[in-house]
Order: structure tokens, then sequence, then C-alpha cells
């Protein structure tokens, strides 16, 4: 039985070392006081806050599979129409129904939306005689989605809706690496509107799912299927191929997986080409906000899940989620619960808890202050336009024994970390024979 140590108690690497069970012998070591990283779920006061995701997408399988596999109490979202709004000009204006991601499946909607004018509804319907792309260097997601359905779809509904999720402007972020399904659309349909009416109708179902007891209770029940082989407050020092340092000695194993933030994997494996090529994965400081009212203080209906803010508006606020209208159970009899993300957080958490309300203030009708304020902040992975060269480079200089995974790499989401765990597993538990079959 080989020996494992993997470098990181979060999300990827408490999955790695659960698909990994018993076909190895694995500890994992983690930094932090508790493992789980993103994956944190507070009780406070009756309120139920979720500091990291607090949901994933069902139409990529692995972590509904993963949930199921653990006995995990699913959650369904609320029924909300419009499911979510748009910050348009200082109006919250709904999202148009019917949009496959970000592009539209449905003709009604998108005719009668404020949000494009009838010149942007016209140019994106250009898409239909468009001939495909033949070049071959990579485009950013705006310019992809630009040159396919205009420049007012990716302003004040593209840019908007991913910003939120993955960061950054459309402008910077891999169209290859984080919409590899848009460009097979183009190649095999030439239209990007004629290839999602042309896809197979989708088992009737929840889009999304968040788990009763909060995302906590994913990291908590691989942490108890680890079976003491998690340890906390262990900070590494040094990774070699087979080896790791910590607390001035060294530990030996025939693989050692990181599964540590591409920054922190640079700096335990010290000088060279591999660190600095992980130094290229782009990083953002982002913060969620949570704030608790009285229902009375809020004059806003929130009758739908949130809204998005394009980033050419001036202000604090991407994205504002209604968590409790998303999802059941999250708060005390008669009150709400906001989340706001914010990108580059500069303030201190007073002081940004202060301005979040005060930017929320106008567009929900908020009256007085919150019941409750909690800050959480992170630094998450920008996926630009070549990362999917500079992780097939990290492949290619990665000695024989290591093993990077998470969230830096192939995806950012709750099931595409999973699924990368999953992978990473099986290369690692494949290592020995893999090694038989290199020259010499």
């Amino acid at each position: 039985m080989s020996r494992v140590i993997v470098v990181g108690g979060g999300l990827a690497g408490l999955a790695t070392a659960y698909f990994l069970g018993q076909r190895a012998e694995v500890t994992v070591l983690e930094a932090a006081p508790r493992a789980g990283g993103k994956l944190l779920t507070e009780a406070r006061d009756g309120f139920l806050l979720e500091g990291g995701p607090d949901a994933f997408v069902t139409y990529k399988p692995a972590a509904l599979e993963l949930c199921r596999e653990l006995g995990l109490e699913l959650l369904e979202t609320l029924p909300a129409r419009p499911r979510s709004l748009v910050l348009d000009r200082g109006r919250l204006t709904p999202v148009p129904e019917g949009l496959m991601g970000v592009i539209p499946s449905r003709w009604l909607p998108m005719a009668m939306t404020p949000l494009l004018s009838w010149t942007g509804k016209l140019r994106m319907l250009a898409d239909l005689w468009l001939p495909a792309r033949r070049e071959s260097s990579e485009e950013s997601l705006a310019e992809f989605l630009r040159r396919r359905l205009g420049g007012e779809i990716v302003e004040r509904l593209a840019d908007p809706l991913l910003a939120g999720i993955y960061g950054a402007p459309a402008d910077c972020l891999s169209s290859r690496c984080l919409f590899p399904r848009l460009l097979a659309l183009e190649e095999k349909h030439r239209s990007l509107i004629v290839g999602v009416l042309r896809q197979p109708a989708r088992a009737r179902g929840p889009e999304m799912l968040g788990l009763r007891s909060g995302m906590s209770g994913l990291a908590e029940a691989l942490q108890s299927r680890v079976n003491g082989r998690l340890k906390v407050r262990q900070r590494v020092e040094q990774v070699l191929p087979g080896q790791v340092r910590v607390g001035g000695e060294w530990i030996q194993a025939d693989s050692v997986v990181l599964a540590t933030p591409a920054p922190e994997s640079a700096r335990l494996l010290g000088p060279g080409a591999l660190s600095e090529q992980l130094t290229g994965i782009a990083y953002q400081k982002v913060a969620t906000v949570a704030l608790g009212f009285h229902r009375r203080q809020v004059i806003h209906p929130l009758d739908s899940h949130g809204f998005v803010v394009p980033t050419r508006q001036a202000g604090l606020i991407s994205a504002c989620t209604w968590s409790s209208s998303k999802f059941p159970g999250r708060v005390p009899a008669s009150c709400v619960l906001l989340r706001a993300y914010v990108r580059n957080p500069q303030e201190s958490d007073e002081e940004l808890a202060g301005a979040v309300v005060q930017e929320l203030r106008p567009l929900l009708k908020l009256i007085g202050e919150p019941l409750l304020t909690r800050v959480f902040r992170w630094e998450n992975p920008v996926y630009r336009v070549g990362h999917g060269e500079l992780v097939s480079e990290l492949d290619r200089q990665a000695p024989p024994g290591l093993f990077l995974t998470g969230s830096a790499y192939r995806g950012v989401g709750v099931p595409d970390v999973i699924e990368q765990a999953r992978s990473t597993a099986e290369r690692v538990r494949g290592f020995p024979a893999s090694l038989d079959k290199l020259p010499g």
C-alpha cells in the first residue's frame, strides 16, 4: 500500500483523500485550525450563514453524486420568478427567462426585456448567420460573446452574470477554460443559438442544490470518512518529490498531493520553473458580507434570489444573494438574510459592512441598521486568457509523484473541484505503474 500525503484540507484535499479510500495510506495536513476551506457555515442568533459557496449546480454531476454517496440531505432552492435581477441604470431589472448560461433559448423573453435595445436584440440574432471562427488563437470570454452576440448582451447580461461567479470582468476571462461547451457549439453548429436549440432536453429537476445543514456539511462528512488521518494546525514548510517538511522534520511518502492555493504551492516548492508557473495564476481578493434584518426593515419584496451588477458600474457590490429567499430555514421568524459580494475589498470589516449597507439602502429600501453582520474574506483564482496553456505546462513540469489539484486549475465550482479530486486520486493510484512505463 502506497503512502500519500495530501497538503491542504479544503474541499480539494478532503475529496482527494476520500476518493483514495483504503487503497492508500493517506495523511491530510492542514495549516488552519479547521478543515473545509471555503466550505464554511456558521449559525449565529438563528441565522445560518455561508461564508463561501452556498450551493452547487446539478448539470455537472460530481457534487450531486458525492453528496448522495455521503448520505447528505439536499435542499432545493425556493421558487422565484424572476430568479435573478440585474442592476441596470439604477434599477433592478429581471434577467430574461430561458437563458442557457448566457445564450438565449426563448424568443419572447429576449424580445420583451428592457435590458437590451432593439438594435442590441437584432445584433444578437446575427449569430444565426455569422460564420464560425477558424483562427486557433484564444479569445477572452467577452471577445467571443461580443463576436457572436454583440456588445450589448456582453455588457448588460454576460458580464454581470459571469463576473459575479468568476471574480473578474468578462474581458479578462478565458473562454477556452471556463466555457469550452460554448466553443464546441460554435464548432459543431456554427451558431450558438442554433446549437442551444438543438441540445437534447434535460431531465426535469433542480438546476441548483444546497445542503440542509449548510455547505460545511459536505466538508464534515468527508472529514469523518478520512478516519483520523486529517491533522490540523500542521503548517508544511517545504515540499520535495516524495517528502514534506513539518516542524523541521521530513516525512517520507510515495506521492504528495498539493491541494493548496497556487501561491502557497509555489512557496512550498521553493524556487524553480514549476513555482514560476504557479505564480502566473492570478488571484483576486473577495469578501462576502452577510447582513441580517427584521423583515419590516426591508421594503423591497425580495421576490427573487438576488441581483448582479455590471462591472462598468461604479460601486462596491458585484452581486447580492437574498439568502432567505433562496433557501428555507436560513433565518429566524420574520427576518431576512442578505449576502453581498465585494471584489478587492480595502476596508476593515466594520467599514466594509457599513459601506455595503449604504449601497443597498436605496435599492432595497432598507430601514435602520442590520441585526447581524459578518464578513468573510477569501482569495479566489481568476482564469485569464492563456490559463489552459499554463495548466498544461504545469502538468509537464510536475516531477513524478507530485500532483496538483484544486480550484486554481480546471474549474472553480464545487463540482469542478470534486471532479478534479476524483481524477487526481486515480492518477495517484496509478503512479507506481506509470513509472514502469517511463523511458530508461
